[in-house]
């Protein structure tokens, strides 16, 4: 019997010595691969073990007729075991083994004591048909003979998990024939480490390869502590394809005693790339030698230390579906077809067709079913005639364009397209800046869509005459901008614009959007002021408790201190001095409540304010910045901040364009202050200053009255020229310099020259004087590869399919975004974009094939030169290891129909069972069947529904709740003419009150329950709905008690939290008796905000994430856990991972969610239990040191 084996000695086909892990390591050895040295512990040691030890018998006693099923007898099974195993002492032998092994591997690698992981290695664990991988322990930073005995013996132990006896249990597999081997191995004190699949395991594509990535030992990735960057890789051509940059709060680290810790990652490697993209290849590489070593999908684990890859397991993914067919793809070289035309492949696929050219949206009626659609680009009005195309081809038009740290500015203030495309990916709703085509006036436009990849980018900067720009954005160089050329707009793509040095469109102003914060009207200077030259002091926690105002005392500065210490007293505050005054310097104090939070709450919130403000409200705060820390320099004004104040940056950039003001931001050299200078309308700011007081500005007018709105005549209005009467306008076209349009306006109206063709400019030029466009020039300064969005905003015409994108100096500049790309996705429609001349080329008719991946249009159908093996790979389907949970996740259930596809979901039970749906399912009103047909008849019609539901889940808990009909959905049934008409139903009769006045229809419920639990049926529970007073509880009871059952006693029984009034007097309830209560916050929310979710009016303002919402929760949550009582939640928020995180922190016993959202909430709960002992482990780490 051979206790050690090295891992030259072992290969694939020595599972059964040295388990999963120990046979693919000595794959990978042999194989060349870069593996860090170890041994392996084998599985004839184990079973050596547990029979020398006397373990087997006892074992079988603990597992004799275990209820898997029940979680805690489970546990307590599994800690049994688990005790006896790590208390046994082990044979001296084997003991002897191992000590002699560690020795010779610390030999190895040159160390005295080399540092190991132990790692368990299932005999059963990595088989084709089996997904056994992550049921054992694995130990890190384990360092001395001594030690790795004791930890060999602890993995042993861990064969006996909870989680791994019921999956041998389930999957039928004795749990003596599986063994466990340990590998103990040089342990990577790795820089960073993850995992990599060598197939997409979420799309199943064999052509791409996934890597996961995060900082340091790789226990945080595999263990799901640690959310990764995630890089997807194209294994063909070894391009990056997309890459998530994960924000990463912690890290798993070695101490100095060689003891694993979790710590925070540094700020700056929180949002950082962990691996480059030179490293994300090199891994790609690796992962393909070994999936064509092992000749089939692998999912290794690796880890990066000094410069160098390790890989540390390697297993085949056992999740891919049965008869997965690899991706179909034809290259090049494989077709005979002649190619017609390249372009962006925009949408994956290959369709053939008759193709039918489309030059106006008019003719989409002629698309039928199969063409082959050709047209310049897309607009939203051609969609009927995209969804009947096999396939779209257009003249123009790109993918994802901008660089990820780009900024939009949407109606939360500024965002970086990044963030964006998250928040639109998960279904939030934003607005953000773009141009109106036809007025040239900017316009707020809502985002229907956000797309990311990797690609060339073109880094360009706004031209500074005579200086080196730092005002850059990364731009791909096919986007389009819209140019303002030859008197109209044009699609220009940016390579050519920084080409034919063409100017582009920026903008000189921002519309309020229409909601409107609390008017600051009396308050607006005090708050530049104060934000510019004064200090609001915080607490550890951040809440404002004092402000400060400290002020040289000169005559200068009177006037200015004055206001601000008049304007104070509109918010009930009082400047003090404070006693210490030197050198006539003045600290101002008040520590009133309202003015620190009302002032702490504008600092807060000073990046989004100027979007709903005034524009006097928005030049008194400009007007009190400039007085506290602004100047008139060189005809222009100056606002100076610290860099470093992103915040108050954005506030000033958005207020000053709100006001029609052109700012440009520079950072002075060798410093930390941002210089953010002013030409126009610089007398709107001054007429309300009092520190640069309104007498000083006609000192500065001749100066300061500056025409900033400059254009390029030359590109715009070439016309020009006709009209140069006095030949002014020549320098401006030979120098291409752009020229002030007001002055232009006034040049051309005094030409003597009047004729149609004068009028037609002077209109162009009026409109430009209107509008909201001014002209910048972009310079190209570099070019790299790397990730870029894009997003699509909803617009009725082509030229409104545009957002405007901020520089890093905040300039903005209007792009357009494309359209066929998006909406062939969304249908799954092959799609080649910017092919440049499809409309030209191909003709009505012509048979042509359209590869969307490669963005190749082919003449006719392809053939190909041979034809193409039909390949298929089977791999056995594997059910995922079920989900074990603290936090019960159950389903919500509406219909009886659909019983049994919620309980195919594995939930825990039914936290809500609908009874109006029930009723409305029978098409009659309740009070009709009663009139009509008599009590027996509900009762039945009750009971089947309700049968339905109990038997798919017995014995998983059915929580019934009672009848909450609101007046208008019962109308609509049969005899419900007589409901009554309510101007508000959600207000109105319904809920537990509707059946205190209706107790004829209660009571057929109740009876309907009592009969299906004398039946039987033990797992029904049952609540009620809408309660505000512990009175219905004890009326409901009562009439319970006439039925004959006995609530709480006979039937766990609970109520809705649906109310602020049951919220806050819940421990009352509790009182009164309840074995439960279930938190609704649907109508929680719509109630606590004062707001019908059913009124489309102030629908949108409907957010169940509502701080007074989620406080009324957490302190039903925590009430309840106090006096033992079980709480669950149902409402719509149940089904919402951010929500849910709080509520398992918070210690909520289930959460009930939508049928299709279970899965995701039961890994949503997983991962938080997980961090909530992660949290623990780390305070406890924390406290030891």
């Amino acid at each position: 019997m051979k206790f050690i084996a090295w891992l030259d000695e072992l290969s694939n086909k020595d599972v059964d010595i040295a388990g999963g892990k120990g046979a693919s390591l000595g794959e990978m050895w042999n194989a060349g691969l870069p593996v860090p040295p170890a041994f392996v512990v084998t599985a004839d040691a184990y079973r050596y073990f547990i029979k020398e030890t006397g373990l087997i018998d006892k074992i079988k006693e603990i597992l004799k007729n275990l209820d898997i099923n029940d979680t805690d007898k489970l546990n307590e099974a599994s800690e049994k075991i688990r005790k006896m195993f790590e208390e046994v002492e082990m044979p001296d032998d084997l003991k002897l083994a191992i000590i002699e092994a560690y020795n010779k591997l610390s030999e190895i690698c040159n160390e005295e004591d080399v540092t190991v992981a132990v790692r368990s290695s299932a005999t059963a664990e990595d088989l084709p048909d089996a997904s056994f991988a992550g049921q054992q322990d694995t130990y890190l930073n384990i360092k001395g003979a001594e030690n790795v005995v004791k930890y060999v013996q602890k993995c042993f132990s861990s064969l006996f998990t909870p989680r791994a006896i019921f999956y041998r249990e389930q999957k039928g597999f004795d749990h003596f024939k599986v063994a466990l081997a340990v590998v103990v191995q040089k342990l990577v004190n790795s820089e960073k480490a993850g995992v990599m699949f060598t197939v997409n395991p979420i799309t199943e594509n064999y052509d791409e390869l996934v890597i996961e990535a995060a900082w340091g030992l790789g226990e945080g990735v595999v263990s799901g502590s640690v959310s990764p960057d995630t890089y997807i890789v194209n294994k063909k051509t070894l391009e990056i394809i997309d890459k998530y940059i994960a924000r990463k709060e912690i890290m798993f680290v070695k101490d100095e005693k060689g003891e694993t810790k979790i710590v925070d990652v540094p700020e700056d490697m929180k949002e950082k790339q962990v691996l480059t993209d030179d490293e994300i290849k090199e891994l790609a590489k690796i992962g393909i030698n070994i999936e064509n070593h092992y000749k089939k999908p692998m999912d290794v684990e690796w880890a990066y230390e000094k410069g160098k890859f390790y890989m540390v397991q390697a297993r085949p993914i056992t999740t891919l579906k049965k008869g997965k067919k690899e991706k179909k793809t034809v290259s090049e070289e494989d077709i005979e077809s002649k190619i017609l035309l390249k372009g962006i492949g925009a949408s994956p696929g290959i369709a053939t067709g008759p193709v039918k050219i489309i030059m106006d949206v008019k003719e989409i009626d002629k698309v039928k079913e199969g063409d082959i659609l050709v047209t310049k680009m897309t607009t939203p009005d051609m969609v009927p005639a995209m969804k009947k195309a096999a396939a779209i081809i257009t003249d123009e038009g790109g993918l994802t364009c901008i660089e990820g740290d780009a900024k939009i500015l949407t109606d939360r203030g500024f965002m970086k397209i990044k963030d964006i495309y998250k928040l639109v990916k998960k279904g939030e709703k934003l607005k953000v800046l773009g141009l109106n085509s036809k007025t040239l006036k900017t316009e707020w436009k809502e985002v229907i869509d956000a797309q990311v990849r990797t690609a060339v980018r073109y880094e360009v900067g706004v031209y500074r005459k005579n200086k080196k720009t730092t005002d850059t954005i990364k731009i791909t160089p096919d986007h389009k901008f819209p140019i303002f050329k030859d008197g109209g707009l044009q699609k220009i793509p940016l390579e050519d614009v920084i080409n034919n040095n063409y100017s582009v469109l920026s903008i000189d102003y921002i519309p309020m959007i229409e909601e409107k914060y609390e008017t600051l009207s009396d308050i607006m200077y005090l708050c530049g002021a104060i934000l510019s030259d004064g200090h609001i002091v915080r607490k550890k926690d951040g809440r404002p408790f004092r402000v400060r105002f400290t002020q040289k005392n000169t005559e200068e500065k009177r006037e200015f201190i004055n206001k601000v210490l008049e304007d104070i007293k509109h918010i009930n505050g009082e400047f003090r001095p404070f006693s210490n005054v030197r050198n006539g310097v003045v600290e101002y104090q008040t520590s009133k409540k309202q003015p620190s939070e009302i002032l702490g709450h504008v600092e807060d919130n000073i990046n989004t304010i100027p979007l709903y403000a005034t524009e006097s409200e928005l030049i008194d705060f400009l007007a009190g910045y400039v007085d506290g820390d602004g100047c008139i320099s060189r005809s222009r004004l100056e606002i100076y901040e610290n860099v470093e104040h992103k915040k108050k940056i954005e506030g000033i950039i958005l207020a000053l364009y709100r006001i029609g003001a052109i700012p440009r931001m520079r950072v002075k050299k060798d410093t930390k202050t941002a210089v953010i200078s002013i030409k126009n309308n610089i007398e709107k700011i001054l007429s309300k200053t009092k520190r640069i007081s309104i007498e000083k500005l006609n000192e500065f007018d001749s100066k300061i009255k500056v025409d900033a709105k400059l254009i390029d005549i030359a590109q715009m209005l070439p016309e020009c020229k006709e009209y140069d009467y006095r030949g002014y306008l020549f320098k401006y076209f030979k120098n291409k310099s752009f020229i002030g349009v007001n002055k232009l306006y006034t040049y051309l109206k005094e030409c003597k020259k009047v004729d149609t063709g004068l009028k037609s400019l002077l209109k162009k030029v009026e409109l430009i004087k209107d509008s909201d466009i001014h002209s910048i020039r972009l310079t190209k300064i570099n070019e790299d590869y790397g990730e870029v969005y894009n997003i699509t905003v909803k617009a009725n015409n082509d030229f409104d399919h545009n957002y405007v994108v901020w520089t890093k100096n905040y300039t903005p500049i209007v792009v357009f975004n494309c359209h066929a790309a998006i909406v062939s996705r969304e249908l799954g429609t092959p799609c080649v974009v910017g092919t440049k001349k499809a409309t030209e080329i191909l003709k009505d008719g012509m048979i042509v094939t359209v590869d969307g991946e490669k963005g190749i249009v082919y003449e006719g159908e392809i053939k190909k030169v041979e034809e193409e093996k039909k390949s298929e790979v089977t791999t056995t389907i594997v059910q995922q290891v079920p989900i074990i949970t603290a936090t019960e996740v159950k389903v919500n259930v509406s219909m009886p129909e659909v019983a049994e596809r919620a309980a195919a979901t594995g939930a825990d039970g039914v936290g809500l069972l609908r009874a109006e749906h029930m009723i409305l399912g029978l098409g009659k009103h309740p009070r009709k069947i009663l009139e009509e047909e008599g009590e027996e008849a509900l009762i039945e019609a009750l009971m089947e529904g309700i049968r339905k539901v109990a038997d798919a889940f017995y014995p998983r808990p059915v929580t019934y709740r009672t009848l909450d009909a609101p007046t208008d959905e019962f109308r609509g049934l049969e005899g419900g003419e007589n409901e009554p008409i309510e101007h508000n139903p959600m207000l109105g009769w319904r809920g537990i009150r509707r059946g205190l006045d209706e107790v004829d229809i209660l009571k057929c419920e109740l009876k309907a329950i009592k009969r299906l639990r004398e039946e039987g049926y033990k797992n029904i529970e049952i609540m009620i709905p809408l309660v505000t007073h512990p009175d219905e509880v004890k009326k409901v009871k009562e009439i319970a008690r006439d039925v004959g059952l006995e609530l709480g006693k006979d039937i766990p029984f609970g109520i809705m939290v649906e109310t602020p009034a049951a919220a806050l007097i819940i421990e009352d309830f509790i009182k009164e008796g309840i074995n439960f209560v279930s938190l609704g916050t649907n109508d929680l929310t719509q109630y606590t905000i004062a707001i019908d979710r059913n009124n489309e009016l102030v629908s949108k303002y409907y957010k169940e994430d509502h701080p007074a919402v989620l406080k009324l929760v957490e302190y039903v949550i925590k009430t309840c856990k106090k006096h033992g009582i079980k709480t669950s939640i149902c409402g719509q928020a149940g089904s919402r991972p951010h929500i849910v995180e709080k509520l398992v922190e918070w210690g909520i016993d289930s959460v009930s969610a939508n049928i299709d959202a279970v899965e995701t909430i039961r890994r949503v709960v997983a991962r938080t239990e997980q961090k909530v002992i992660l949290n623990f482990i780390r305070k406890s780490y924390l406290e030891k040191e």
